[in-house]
C-alpha cells in the first residue's frame, strides 16, 4: 500500500526468468533461442537414497514394488523415482532402521510435544505403529523429561473469564524474569491476546519501571492493536503502581488481578510463559 507501482502483463514465452520455474523442459527449450535450459535446484533429503537401498535390499518391499507396477496394488499406492509412496507419503517398513532416526530430526528441530511431532511426520512419511513408535521416542527424550512440566488438570473447579468478542480487545500480560542476559536483556515482557491467542514477547532490561513499560507496550501493542478494553495480570508493582493505572483507567481500560495464591486467573499468559521457557530450555540444552 506504501509503493505507487504499474502492473503490467508479459506473455510467457517473454517472461522468461519469472516463469522458469514453472516451466517444463520443451516449454525452456522453446523460450531459450540457444536451446539451453533454466537450471532449477530442489532440495534433496539425505533420506532419499537410504530409503532407495532399504527398498532394493528388502524381499517384502520388492514384492510391494512388483505388485505397484504391476497395477496388482489395490488403493493409493504408487513408485516415483524408486520411492513408494501410500497417500502421498512416504511409506517404510514398520522395522525400518531410518525410523528412529527420522522421529529424531522432526523431534529434536523444536522437542514439541506428541500430537505436533505426529502431525508433522505424518504429513510427509507412513509407517504400520507410528504413533506408538513417536509416543515411546517422546517418552524416552531426556531433554523432554527433564524441561517440560505436567500437563494435568486442576482438581478442582474454576470460574473461567467471559470469552471475548474481538481481536485485542482482551488481554493478558506477564513478565518471564530472572533469565541470563543476552544482549544486556534479562526478561521477557509477555502480551496475549485471549481471543486469538497471539503473543508478543519483548525483551526488557532489569529493573524496569512502569513508564518505561508503559512506553514499550505504546511503541509494540497500542500502535498495532489499540488500547484493549480489558488486561488481566497479577499484582506485579508496574501493574498496580498509580502511574499505570491511571493511565489506562483514562484510556477506559478495565484491569483483573489475579488473587493471591491464585495464578489461574492470569493462566492465559501463564501457559504460554510455561511453554516459551520450555523452549528455551530444551534450545539451551541441545
Amino acid at each position: 500500500m506504501g509503493f505507487d507501482f504499474v502492473i503490467e502483463y508479459k506473455k510467457g514465452p517473454k517472461n522468461i526468468v519469472a516463469d522458469a520455474l514453472s516451466r517444463r523442459e520443451d516449454d525452456a527449450r522453446e523460450a531459450k533461442p540457444s536451446g539451453e535450459l533454466a537450471a532449477i535446484s530442489q532440495p534433496v533429503s539425505n533420506w532419499v537414497a537410504a530409503i532407495k537401498e532399504e527398498i532394493n535390499s528388502k524381499t517384502d518391499l520388492q514384492d510391494l514394488v512388483q505388485r505397484i507396477q504391476g497395477d496388482e496394488a489395490v488403493g493409493p499406492w504408487k513408485l516415483v523415482d524408486g520411492v513408494i509412496f501410500f497417500k502421498e507419503r512416504v511409506f517404510l517398513a514398520a522395522d525400518s532402521p531410518l525410523i528412529p532416526d527420522i522421529i529424531e530430526q522432526f523431534h529434536n528441530s523444536s522437542h514439541e510435544g506428541y500430537h505436533k511431532t505426529l502431525q508433522r511426520i505424518r504429513a510427509n512419511f507412513y509407517w504400520t505403529g507410528m504413533r506408538k513408535k513417536i509416543m515411546e521416542f517422546i517418552a524416552a527424550c531426556d531433554i523432554c523429561q527433564r524441561h517440560k512440566s505436567e500437563q494435568l488438570a486442576p482438581a478442582r473447579l474454576l470460574q473461567p473469564l467471559p470469552i471475548p468478542n474481538q481481536l485485542w480487545e482482551d488481554i493478558s500480560m506477564d513478565f518471564i524474569d530472572g533469565l541470563p542476559v543476552s544482549k544486556g536483556k534479562t526478561t521477557i515482557f509477555v502480551v496475549v491476546d485471549r481471543l486469538t491467542k497471539y503473543a508478543h514477547f519483548i525483551p526488557l532490561s532489569h529493573p524496569y519501571t512502569a513508564v518505561g513499560v508503559a512506553e514499550i507496550f505504546f511503541e509494540n501493542i497500542f500502535k498495532l492493536h489499540g488500547m484493549p478494553r480489558s488486561i488481566v495480570c497479577d499484582r506485579d508493582p508496574t501493574f498496580t503502581s498509580i502511574f499505570w493505572s491511571e493511565l489506562f483507567k483514562r484510556n477506559g481500560t478495565n484491569f483483573n488481578y489475579s488473587s493471591a495464591y491464585h495464578p489461574q486467573t492470569d493462566g492465559q499468559s501463564k501457559v504460554v510463559n510455561r511453554t516459551l521457557e520450555m523452549y528455551l530450555r530444551c534450545f539451551s540444552s541441545s
